[in-house]
């Protein structure tokens, strides 16, 4: 459907022609997949009384989409302030803004299952030490220091920490493997409703080094107080314990 481009919105007159489909292309966008029809440019610009210079827009295609900012100022600043350039993620920032907006829920849910863990290694430490009063009574006679038993459970914990950390970086990889085949498929994601044929889901390492740090942060905190009641324990009480 096209118009005289010069005459105005009272006498715009759709026109319809026809033309023969050489090939399906797939843009990745449910919505330019129904709507975006590439043909010749010159048969365009006779059809719409276009002169060979005359254009509505012009489209640039990359194979970064990542570096789209910095391009988009390039060609700004090459055409002038009379032009417009607006990228993918400008047609996107909605969704960008929701996905944001998720992620940052998401952390704050992540940081609360990791507030409930450390409470789960600090009572497991409590018992651990009142398991082993007789070895920490023990370990202050041959001359142990309070610091170093300190050292010690505040180390059995972080161990924990680290070791779920770990885990749970294993798991997620696998996660992400199998819900990349999932999402490629069209499965989970109805191209009608999100307007997108495909999503990949991408592991940021930032992302990986905060939640190894808040984890380490947490266990060290969790670990403190038990091996604090560790370190000032009686060695009278320790070998009247029957463990």
């Amino acid at each position: 459907i096209a118009g005289d481009p010069n005459s105005g919105l009272k006498d715009f007159a759709p026109t319809s022609f026809e033309a023969s489909v050489l090939d399906i292309i797939d843009f990745g966008q449910f919505d330019l997949n129904k709507r975006m029809l590439l043909t010749e440019t010159n048969y365009v610009k006779n059809m719409m009384g276009f002169d060979k210079t005359q254009a509505t827009d012009i489209r640039y295609w990359t194979h970064k989409p990542n570096e789209v900012l910095s391009r988009a100022m390039l060609i700004g600043m090459q055409l002038g302030p009379s032009f417009q350039v607006t990228t993918w993620k400008d047609v996107n920032r909605t969704l960008f803004q929701a996905v944001d907006h998720e992620k940052r829920t998401l952390f704050l849910v992540l940081l609360l299952i990791l507030l409930v863990a450390s409470f789960c290694v600090a009572s497991h430490l409590f018992m651990r030490v009142f398991q082993r009063s007789r070895f920490i009574a023990i370990l202050k006679v041959i001359g142990t220091t309070p610091k170093q038993i300190q050292w010690f459970f505040i180390q059995y914990g972080l161990i924990m920490g680290v070791c779920g950390a770990l885990l749970g970086f294993i798991l997620s990889l696998l996660f992400i493997f199998i819900m990349n085949i999932l999402l490629s498929s069209g499965v989970l994601i109805p191209p009608e409703a999100y307007k997108l044929t495909q999503m990949q889901l991408n592991m940021s390492w930032f992302d990986v080094l905060l939640v190894f740090s808040m984890t380490f942060i947490f266990c060290f905190i969790s670990s403190w107080r038990p091996s604090r009641v560790a370190s000032k324990r009686v060695i009278l009480e320790g070998l009247r314990f029957d463990a």
